[in-house]
């Protein structure tokens, strides 16, 4: 089931037309007594009004959320102060910006739409992506926090995006050169972003259903349990970690690789002896995308090139890589529920 976040829910539904009843049948029947009547007409400023409007005022006149639907002796959820309500949501909005599941709150009843609705929660989402300090620059350009959240260009950080890649690779002849087979070689590449920053990187040829329980980082653990999951993304070769930046709609990462190279040495003096050197070398990965979707759901290559630095000769070597359609295809987004079923922390 997929469900789509509309900016401007409201207003379509205030302007959703009625069933017709026989009075407006027999305008359209008779156009000109409609517009003799239309010039008499005085507009409802009730149906002007925004979906929301609608529904705090009622809220406000019922003075409560909801209502119970059986008598209970125990508390109610009705009975809860609004803002434990907004508590409560930050918890299941938290640092992983669910904020599927706050739609899915708010289409209970009217007052839940309210809360959903609560600027404070979606001006703290905004923040999340774009900073607290430049938000506000661009509130005017939208009607609401909400619809800036949905309308302006924004990763999506409850999945992954994933690029597959399919080429045929020349294989071996047979012992009779007979035949040569050719073998179809399928890799995926992986990108998960995070609230705080953090990317990341996975090439695999697994598919991805085996992958995405791997590119999980918790955030709130004790020192003993992160030391540990460090250590995982360190000593797991193909996984690379960074940090990410956007910029409008350009999105900039920079991860960094680190690597040991075995040197034996074998001396010809004498007896032979084995020495060996480790080399170190750091990988420094640059990449630029555009995000491009309805739903922001695309990453097109922009830039990709990656350094190369030796520390025992403080060389740097830099490889930049033509950027094609069959070799770098785009990356797609892929919602994963796992990814926000626990809250570790509030959305703050």
């Amino acid at each position: 089931m997929s469900m789509q976040l509309d900016a401007d829910i409201e207003f379509k539904m205030s302007s959703t037309k009625q069933p017709k009843n026989k009075s407006e049948l027999k305008h359209e029947e008779n156009p000109t007594i409609e517009k003799i009547e239309s010039k008499e007409q005085v507009p409802s400023t009730e149906s002007d009004k925004p979906l929301y409007q609608i529904f705090k005022e009622y809220v406000d006149s019922q003075n409560k959320l909801c209502e119970k639907a059986y008598p209970q002796r125990t508390k109610h959820f009705s009975d809860l102060p609004f803002e434990v309500v907004i508590l409560i949501l930050k918890w299941v909005v938290s640092e992983h910006l669910d904020m599927r599941s706050l739609d899915n709150f708010s289409a209970v009843c009217k007052g839940f739409y309210v809360c959903g609705r609560d600027q404070e929660l979606w001006k703290l989402a905004c923040a999340k992506i774009w900073g607290s300090n430049n938000i506000n620059n661009y509130l005017p350009m939208y009607s609401s926090w909400r619809q800036m959240y949905l309308k302006r260009a924004r990763l999506n950080l409850d999945g992954v995006y994933i690029s597959k890649t399919t080429y045929a690779r020349e294989g071996e002849r047979s012992l009779d050169n007979f035949y040569k087979p050719w073998h179809l070689v399928e890799f995926y590449r992986y990108l998960r972003f995070f609230p705080d920053g953090t990317v990341l990187f996975l090439t695999s040829p697994d598919e991805p259903k085996i992958v995405v329980g791997k590119l999980k980082q918790p955030s709130n653990l004790s020192n003993l349990t992160q030391n540990f999951y460090n250590q995982f993304i360190s000593n797991e070769q193909s996984i690379v970690k960074g940090k990410w930046t956007l910029a409008l709609s350009k999105v900039c990462l920079v991860l960094i690789k680190k690597t040991q190279i075995k040197n034996t040495l074998t001396s010809k003096v004498g007896r032979k002896k084995e020495k060996e050197t480790i080399q170190e070398q750091e990988h420094v990965y640059r990449m630029e995308f555009e995000l491009t979707g309805k739903m922001n759901n695309q990453l097109q290559w922009k830039k990709y090139e990656i350094d190369t630095v030796n520390k025992s000769s403080n060389s740097v070597n830099t490889a930049i890589f033509d950027l094609n359609k069959i070799d770098f295809p785009n990356f797609y987004f892929s919602r994963v529920k796992s990814y926000s079923i626990n809250s570790d922390a509030p959305l703050k």
